[in-house]
């Protein structure tokens, strides 16, 4: 791949996966299911679609591509971590907790703060002040709010409720205070991403083109 940016979202995990082994491989696909445990199934799915595209006849026609093999594994698994994705969240919907804290969601997947910040291509910083409350939401970009949810294992619905509720004020700070306590002023996402000092200038690229998507 091109971009030195680590791979995250499904599209780029297959890409990466397929230029990494020439042929199907279970000793690879346990080693890629290890790096990107929330696209197992996609990676199983696709690796069995792979090893079938293998025993297809020879593409007689040179008009047509000739990875059309590897599309169709392609597009088996795209196919099957969609439907996975979507009755894992109607299963888990009923069942899980509303969200509190990504870190804490993170955790309970076997997520360390640095590595949900490497899932979702943006540093512990910027995760901290999106679930504090203090990026404006109508400013992060849904390819954003979509990988929290996969990375997260959630609905969008939880992630885009939990952002929107209200910034919780601890009950100690209210009794000390003899004036209402003030929630601190959200900012706008692309300018965190401008500011927050830890943040690498790839990733910071690539979060301020989607600025000029949003206008």
């Amino acid at each position: 791949m091109n971009n030195p940016i680590e791979p995250y979202t499904l599209e780029e995990v297959l890409d990466a996966y397929i230029a990494a082994s020439p042929t199907p491989s279970r000793v690879v696909l346990q080693e890629w299911i290890k790096r990107y445990p929330q696209y197992a199934q996609a990676l199983t799915e696709f690796t069995i679609a792979w090893s079938q595209t293998e025993y297809f006849p020879e593409n007689k026609n040179p008009q047509k591509d000739p990875n059309a093999r590897l599309q169709i594994g392609m597009n088996i698994a795209r196919q099957a971590y969609k439907q996975a994705v979507i009755a894992n969240h109607r299963t888990k919907a009923q069942s899980r907790a509303p969200i509190e804290s990504f870190f804490r969601e993170g955790k309970q997947l076997g997520y360390s703060p640095d590595e949900l910040a490497r899932q979702l291509n943006i540093p512990v910083t910027v995760i901290r002040r999106i679930e504090s409350h203090l990026v404006l939401i109508d400013t992060i970009p849904t390819g954003l709010i979509e990988s929290f949810a996969t990375t997260l294992q959630r609905p969008f619905g939880d992630i885009s409720h939990f952002l929107k509720s209200r910034p919780d004020i601890p009950q100690s700070v209210r009794l000390k205070s003899h004036q209402a306590p003030k929630v601190a002023q959200q900012q706008n996402f692309f300018d965190v991403i401008r500011t927050d000092p830890t943040i690498s200038e790839e990733q910071r690229t690539y979060w301020l083109s989607f600025e000029t998507k949003k206008e």
